[in-house]
């Protein structure tokens, strides 16, 4: 059965290597849901083809951050709060765009001794090497957040574009101070200068 066989976590919003009995375990302990409901859930599942997560989150049963806070507190992780932090350039520009979206990624901040990023996976040993070396350019050590990827992408193409849009803007600056620099200053106006010449004759 579907049970027996130890299917690993993969609901809509995030990804955990974590199995569906461990996962009900967690969130009897953690609270966010009752012994009686999960046992109820858990015999539908037999051969259903919904993940328990999913399940739990399609009835209201739990909200996709109570899933999420269980799963960190599981894991020893922290989570990934919009309304904690914010978006700081200097980690974007350490991070590829690119890379941030392949690998489900949205550097937060640079604190004294991390980069700080948020994940949806973050267990991802091959995002996880490269970001160690991507903070390694600033002396820093990696630490990770758990996040809900609907969060983390509403937010990650927003925090490129804006620092896409500062890039373009500070190249525009200094293209125009280099031709203004470029032409050098006239004292004075030739056309003035050629009617004052008229003006004596």
């Amino acid at each position: 059965g579907r049970i027996g066989k130890h299917p690993r976590l993969r609901s809509k919003g995030f990804l955990m290597p974590i199995s569906v009995p461990e996962l009900g375990d967690i969130l009897v302990r953690e609270g966010f849901i009752e012994p009686s409901i999960l046992i109820e859930i858990l015999v539908e599942q037999t051969d259903a083809k919904e993940q328990l997560a999913d399940v739990l989150l399609s009835r209201g049963i739990i909200s996709q951050k109570d899933l999420l806070t269980a799963i960190a507190k599981h894991q020893g992780m922290d989570v990934f709060d919009t309304n904690q932090f914010s978006i700081e350039d200097e980690a974007l520009d350490l991070v590829p765009i690119e890379f941030a979206r392949r690998h489900n990624v949205l550097p937060i901040d640079l604190t004294e001794t991390h980069m700080r990023v948020a994940m949806i996976y973050p267990v991802d040993v091959q995002a996880l090497d490269h970001l160690s070396h991507f903070a390694k350019k600033v002396n820093r050590e990696v630490k990770v957040y758990l996040a809900i990827a609907q969060e983390l992408e509403e937010l990650r193409e927003p925090s490129y574009k804006r620092i896409q849009r500062t890039k373009n803007l500070t190249c525009l600056i200094d293209q125009v101070v280099n031709e203004v620099g470029g032409q050098g200053f006239v004292d004075e106006d030739p056309d003035e200068e050629e009617a004052a010449r008229k003006a004596e004759d």
